[in-house]
């Protein structure tokens, strides 16, 4: 490890999403509770970079070798461009708390004999601020979205600006609701039709009446 990751303590891992980077991804604050009268400050990390800091080499090798050499670009290319169809109906749940990120901290004691010892361990005292906790919750160190949670709607905008519409919703327990609506970035592409069930769960969707 670099000097720089050696040194980190507290980790915001966010969950990765389809498509291009969502730069409008809140980058969640935290804090630890009053009580412990000690304000802890958090970087913010993607997946890769954690896998980096935990030393796992051999996995961040094959992740690259299965999928970051792929010709089809499960990472890039073929994650965010439109499928090559006519038409597209999509239908998936939404406004369920939904993982979207982890709070981490250094393990207090790593066994450097056992290689699986892990160095970052969820932070089950990770607090969210007064701001991010009308938006989000957090329960054991991880982080969801929710019914409330401010989301950039792809595809429409508002009628007195060029801005994007801003509307409050979470996936689907499952999968992000960035991630879910990505398929509306397809539309000119192909002709695409969305709909979105309400309180309806990833699996559970399939024997839901709405869906059918």
């Amino acid at each position: 490890l670099s000097s720089a990751l050696s040194t980190v303590s507290n980790v915001v891992c966010h969950k990765s999403h389809a498509g291009k980077k969502d730069d409008t991804t809140t980058k969640l604050k935290m804090q630890y509770d009053n009580i412990r009268k000690n304000n802890i400050s958090y970087i913010s990390s993607n997946s890769h970079q954690l896998l980096q800091m935990e030393g796992l080499t051999n996995a961040l090798h094959l992740l690259k070798e299965t999928y970051g050499n792929d010709p089809l670009g499960p990472h890039s290319l073929s994650a965010w461009q439109a499928p090559p169809v006519k038409k597209v109906i999509a239908i998936y749940g939404i406004n369920l708390p939904t993982e979207v990120s982890c709070a981490y901290k250094r393990n207090p004691s790593v066994n450097i004999s056992n290689s699986l010892d892990q160095l970052f361990v969820l932070d089950n005292e990770a607090k969210l601020n007064t701001q991010n906790s009308a938006t989000h919750i957090i329960k054991e160190g991880v982080i969801s979205e929710t019914k409330k949670t401010p989301q950039n709607i792809i595809g429409e905008e508002s009628s007195s600006s060029a801005t994007n519409i801003i509307q409050q919703k979470s996936g689907d327990g499952t999968v992000p609701y960035w991630s879910l609506q990505h398929c509306r970035s397809w539309q000119g592409k192909c002709d695409v039709t969305v709909h979105e069930i309400d309180s309806a769960e990833h699996r559970e969707i399939l024997n839901d009446k709405r869906f059918h």
